[in-house]
Order: C-alpha cells, then structure tokens, then sequence
C-alpha cells in the first residue's frame, strides 16, 4: 500500500493505483492536459471513502510507501482507464516512428528498377 499525497491531505491507495496515477499526472503535464480521476481510499480517519482527483500540469501529487496491514481498497476500473489514458496519450516509441518514415518514403519506389516511381 502506498500513501497518496495530494495538495495537503494524504490517504491510503493500492500501489498499483498510486503508481499509476503518477504516471498519468506527469503524462498529464507533459501533454499540457488535464483529467480527473476517482479512487476509493482509505483517508486519514481508516474509513473507505471516495476521492475524486484533478490532475493536470500543476498538480501537487505524490506516492510514498507504507506499511499497512489493511486490504488495499479495490480500484481496477480506474486503473484500467489510467493505464488506458497513458497508452492514448503517450508518443510514439522512436521505433514505431522509424518505421512510419520508412515506410513512407517507399511508399512510390519501384524496387524493381530501384528508381522512385513519378506520381501525378
């Protein structure tokens, strides 16, 4: 389990879902977006609760570890979703952008005579 800090409150998350939102948040501030995101928690007094996050490029977030005993508070829906945002949001790998240009720039290239094909 992990504490998430946000702002000036703390509260209890999976590590997954910490890690994630971290992950996202800096996804967020890179890409110059925002989003919000809900986790059910474990805040300060030990009761479950709801905490509904804004992050964007400014967002004060932070994962710290923690040992707890309790059972992590089950998130895997908004974990799907921030896992599917940062795939959504992410650029290119460098590979996969080399490989676009490459193809491209064959795209008109007659491999037969290796000469560039003319297009009208």
């Amino acid at each position: 389990m992990k504490h998430l800090t946000y702002s000036n409150k703390s509260m209890l998350v999976g590590d997954i879902a910490a890690d994630l939102m971290v992950e996202y948040a800096a996804t967020l501030a890179h890409k110059r977006d925002g989003d919000t995101v809900s986790l059910n928690v474990i805040n300060a007094d030990g009761n479950e609760a709801e905490a509904i996050f804004l992050l964007d490029t400014g967002a004060p977030l932070m994962a710290e570890t923690v040992n707890s005993s309790l059972p992590e508070p089950g998130n895997a829906e908004a974990e799907a979703y921030m896992r599917g945002q940062i795939m959504e949001r992410s650029d290119p790998s460098p590979a996969a952008s080399q490989d676009q240009e490459t193809s491209s720039a064959y795209e008109h290239f007659d491999f037969d005579t290796a000469a560039p094909v003319e297009i009208d």
